[in-house]
Order: C-alpha cells, then sequence, then structure tokens
C-alpha cells in the first residue's frame, strides 16, 4: 500500500510553475515520482505515479492529449495553450477550434479510462524508472502527451 504523506508530498512538489515536472514532458511526472519514491519498488512507484496523475486529472491540474496511436475518433476538444507561446498576456485556457495557432488537444474521455488506458499501455518488462524502454516509451506514440494548468492564471503550459 502507498503512502499517503509521500503521495501527498509528490503532489505538492508537482504544483509549483517554474519548478519540475510543471509544464514539462509527462516523463518529468513520473520523475518526481521515481526521486521521491527512490525506496519503492518499481511496482509501487509505478502505482504512485498512476495514483498522482488520476488526482492531478481530477483537480483539474493537468490534461492529457489523446494519445497518437488511438483512433482519430477518439472524443475530444481544443483549447488555447499560451503557456510557452510570445503572446502577450497570455490567455486562461478555453475551448477553440483548430484555426488557433497555440492550441492543445484534450482527450475528453473519464479520467478513469484514461488512467486505465496509461497502466495498460506501460511497458510490461520494465523494473527501473532507468529502464531505456521506460525512458523510450515517454515519446512514443502510445503514449498521451500532458498539459499543465498555472494555479493562478489558467494558462496552459504543454510542450
Amino acid at each position: 500500500m502507498l503512502d499517503k504523506q509521500l503521495l501527498d508530498r509528490m503532489y505538492r512538489e508537482c504544483l509549483s510553475p517554474g519548478e519540475s515536472p510543471f509544464g514539462l514532458w509527462i516523463r518529468a511526472l513520473f520523475s518526481v515520482v521515481a526521486w521521491l519514491g527512490a525506496d519503492l519498488p518499481f511496482s509501487q512507484q509505478k502505482d504512485a505515479f498512476l495514483v498522482l496523475l488520476e488526482r492531478l486529472l481530477r483537480e483539474g491540474k493537468v490534461v492529457l492529449t489523446t494519445p497518437p496511436c488511438l483512433d482519430e475518433t477518439e472524443p475530444g476538444y481544443w483549447i488555447t495553450s499560451d503557456g510557452y507561446s510570445d503572446r502577450e498576456p497570455p490567455r486562461s485556457a478555453e475551448r477553440t477550434d483548430e484555426s488557433e495557432p497555440n492550441r492543445f488537444w484534450v482527450w475528453d474521455v473519464p479520467i478513469e479510462r484514461q488512467i486505465e488506458y496509461l497502466r495498460s499501455a506501460f511497458p510490461k518488462d520494465v523494473t527501473a524508472a532507468d529502464d531505456s524502454e521506460l525512458n523510450l516509451f515517454w515519446y512514443m506514440e502510445e503514449c498521451p502527451r500532458i498539459g499543465w494548468l498555472h494555479p493562478e492564471t489558467g494558462v496552459l503550459y504543454a510542450s
């Protein structure tokens, strides 16, 4: 069973704009888990990552894209993503259309489905956080991209 205090510490680590993992790839979120949970067996690190991601999704701190390997008919919508653009002032994330140059596709399925998808897509033979197969997974079509919502401005940061 995962320690609630450790999970809460991991969660707090994710909420500071300008600090890792905020605004970075989903791999950076797993890196927080691997760093703070270095004493955990890898299977518990994986579980902690999924619990942490689910909490961030439920609390509206992050959004995920549809993994590129899935069918194009997966439901979703565009939102503005000005976090890394040169637009001044940056806009808070809101629904937009595909004509918007600074946009991010949000996977519009229940959070339980997103987490279950990630659980099933996670490389099966990985036994350590620094495994090359896991490092590759974060950049493959099977892995969704993550967008981070600034807690004060609502601006979406996605890379």
